[in-house]
């Protein structure tokens, strides 16, 4: 399968947003993926394939924050294309886009309830941080994670 890499375009966000919010148990608006489109500290990255180009098989967004760290709010990986290391690769080519913006450290924030995606970036190398209180609303309390990215000169 030969996987194709898309920066976020105008005319995409809304296939994005619903696939994010098909994918994840949160709703994403249309309005918070264009944020990734006109926010020059913004990126969203999805994944489709050469023979299926109209498939959206995953996504990641985020935006360059201050003191040389990175927020990934969003990665979303569709059902039939789990357990293939998608989740890792989009994490590895979010990290290769941004990495000349002399990014420093990841941050993430995934719910506390959701074992699986702790153990996933706990993989990845990312360290549990603080608990965020409400973050989810009804879905619980969100966990801060974070990974320190070696910088090369």
């Amino acid at each position: 399968m030969d996987l194709v890499f898309k920066r976020l375009k105008f005319a995409d966000a809304e296939a994005i947003s619903h696939f994010a919010s098909q994918n994840l148990p949160v709703s994403y608006s249309l309005g918070f993926f264009l944020q990734f489109v006109y926010n020059r500290d913004g990126l969203c990255l999805y994944v489709t394939t050469k023979q299926d180009p109209d498939t959206v098989l995953g996504t990641i967004a985020g935006q360059i924050g201050p003191g040389g760290r990175a927020q990934v709010h969003v990665l979303a990986v569709a059902p039939t294309a789990r357990r293939n290391g998608l989740g890792t690769i989009l994490m590895k080519e979010f990290t290769n886009t941004i990495e000349d913006e002399g990014i420093n450290a990841i941050e993430i924030q995934t719910r506390c309830q959701d074992a699986g995606a702790i153990a996933f970036y706990q993989r990845l190398g990312f360290e549990i941080g603080d608990i965020a209180r409400g973050a989810y609303g009804a879905l619980g309390d969100g966990l801060r994670m974070c990974k320190a990215l070696s910088l090369v000169s």
